[in-house]
Parts: structure tokens; C-alpha cells; sequence
């Protein structure tokens, strides 16, 4: 699954990133895209599956968050960007 990507103007920036469907199986996630950390996974039984990671940059770039899913689906997702201080 391809996850939005997002391009900072910021260094430092924490980038969010989450994902899912509303499928009724559950899914399994994994190869999470670049240095994004996981955060939190559902895989859902009848109720839709989900995921989020996270990835505190350290330089104004572009971004492209992706993981895999089994079995393929195709999904939601969001990106965005927390401006540091």
C-alpha cells in the first residue's frame, strides 16, 4: 500500500503516517517504507484493519511512507506533518 507522501519545509518535522480498509478480514502488515517506525497495528476481524507509523526528519525533503499488506487490498490513507519548534 502506497501511503501519501508529503514534502516538509521544515527540518525536524514529525511525520505521521496511517492506513487500513474497512474490509471485513483481518490484515497483516509488514515492510514498513524507509526509516518510518510502526506504531500501532489492528488487524481487524469484521471490524477493518489498520496501521500508523512515524518519523521524526531531520531534513526539508520528500517523504513516501509505504508497507505491505496481506492479503492485498486496497485501502485508505493519510499522511501529515507535525512542525517542530
Amino acid at each position: 500500500m502506497d501511503l501519501p507522501s508529503i514534502t516538509t519545509t521544515n527540518a525536524y518535522d514529525l511525520l505521521m503516517s496511517c492506513g487500513g480498509n474497512l474490509a471485513g478480514s483481518g490484515l497483516s502488515f509488514s515492510n514498513y517504507g524507509g526509516r518510518f517506525t510502526v506504531l500501532q497495528t489492528n488487524s481487524g476481524n469484521g471490524a477493518g484493519s489498520s496501521m500508523c507509523e512515524r518519523q521524526l526528519v531531520s531534513a526539508t525533503d520528500t517523504y513516501s511512507p509505504t508497507v505491505g499488506v496481506s492479503p492485498a487490498s486496497a485501502g485508505y490513507g493519510m499522511t501529515s506533518a507535525v512542525k517542530s519548534q
